[in-house]
């Protein structure tokens, strides 16, 4: 709780549980605020347990970056094999503004390859690779 408190950045991850919690008494329908609240529960206990972690060192992080990015990277090119084998109905999805078939939801998978590149960099600065 000392380390919680500490840190400014987790207790403001924790305001959207906390608002949604202090409208509940002018709430009329009790079944939607506690779905709602369900919902942004993450947004309270995470910041508990990043703060009970110990510290990463630099090299951890690192490590976990080149494992990203060697994982995304494979994943990339066996989304671009599927692109090359199956071109004509990808490019008909995409002219009709579909998306390229990703292994999982294409916004989490571009977010995730967009992390990977500003790893990448950061691995590439620090000399890591």
């Amino acid at each position: 709780m000392k380390n919680y408190r500490r840190y400014t950045p987790w207790l403001a991850v924790s305001i959207p549980f906390l608002l949604v919690l202090l409208s509940w008494p002018w709430s009329s329908d009790l079944g939607y605020t506690l779905e709602r609240l369900r919902i942004k529960l993450p947004f309270l206990v995470l910041p508990f347990a990043f703060a009970s972690m110990p510290p990463l060192r630099k090299r951890e992080v690192f490590t976990i970056l080149y494992f990203l990015l060697v994982t995304m990277s494979i994943i990339s090119v066996y989304v671009l094999l599927n692109f090359i084998a199956n071109f004509d109905a990808e490019m008909t999805n995409l002219g009709r503004g579909g998306h390229l078939t990703t292994p999982s939801n294409h916004i989490r998978f571009s977010l995730m390859l967009a992390l990977t590149i500003l790893g990448g960099g950061a691995l590439w600065v620090e000399d890591f690779l």
